[in-house]
């Protein structure tokens, strides 16, 4: 069996002003909504990765374009439950381009839901908390004192007031 630290992935998924999230089960934060990711496997690109894991959570009807990466962070929230739970985490920012997501992996997620970014669900993954502030914020490294920092100031006003504005200057930008 390997032991951490493993490298992750997840991705950030933008319906208009809505944001795409599962809640966990059977696995560290159990219960807790997170991004659609997991491991990148041996051999595999990070973008591969990205795909893969996305169709084998959500499905074939799923549609994403726009892929980018913004940020990687060391992440040892979990350490406390199993030494082994160590992982260096790429996040990815992509658009929905069509279908919708089905539970796939019943024993890994409970269900897949679009929230609007003011109205995000709890609790929440500690790695979706990282992302969403490493995003809004500009952050595109954390080592684990700075990611579990960042994650502790996990603010959804602060996350709800950069969305509502950079929706409303898209959307002015459009009858401009």
């Amino acid at each position: 069996m390997q032991r951490g630290p493993y490298t992750g992935i997840g991705v950030m998924i933008f319906k208009s002003d809505l944001i795409l999230l599962g809640k966990r089960k059977g696995s560290h934060g159990a219960g807790e909504w997170a991004f659609p990711g997991g491991l990148v496997e041996l051999g595999e690109s990070w973008e591969d990765a990205v795909s893969r894991e996305l169709k084998e959570e959500t499905g074939d009807a799923l549609r994403i374009g726009h892929l980018c990466y913004f940020c990687l962070a060391h992440e040892a929230h979990y350490v406390h439950e199993d030494p082994t739970k160590q992982y260096t985490h790429l996040g990815y920012v992509a658009d929905w381009e069509g279908g919708e997501p089905c539970v796939m992996e019943p024993e890994k997620c409970e269900a897949w839901s679009w929230f609007p970014v003011d109205e995000l669900p709890s609790p929440m993954f500690s790695m979706t908390k990282y992302m969403l502030m490493s995003y809004i914020r500009g952050v595109p490294y954390a080592d684990i004192a700075k990611a579990k920092r960042i994650t502790k100031e996990f603010n959804q006003e602060e996350v709800a007031a950069y969305f509502q504005k950079k929706f409303f200057e898209q959307s002015k930008k459009r009858y401009d």
